[in-house]
């Protein structure tokens, strides 16, 4: 990411750590999956690496159904 940050060309990335730190890990905490004390340090640990770079000019978030993500996830042949 820092190295990204350091580029003058335009970037374009289809995963970032956005999603993990935005969405996969509060649900895996929601789960129970991840205890509070792991999401607590994960959450501040995110925090500090984002004060070390420039946010995105622009993210897009996009949504859907549960039942649609697994449709999609069975189109490409994954359980």
């Amino acid at each position: 990411m820092v190295e990204i940050s350091k580029q003058k060309d335009i970037i374009i990335q289809d995963r970032t750590i956005y999603e993990d730190a935005r969405i996969f890990a509060p649900n895996l905490h929601a789960m129970g999956l991840m205890s509070t004390r792991d999401f607590e340090n994960y959450s501040d640990l995110f925090d500090l690496m984002m004060s070390l770079v420039n946010p995105p000019d622009l993210l897009i978030y996009l949504r859907s159904s549960i039942p649609n993500l697994i449709a999609q996830i069975q189109k490409r042949g994954r359980e």
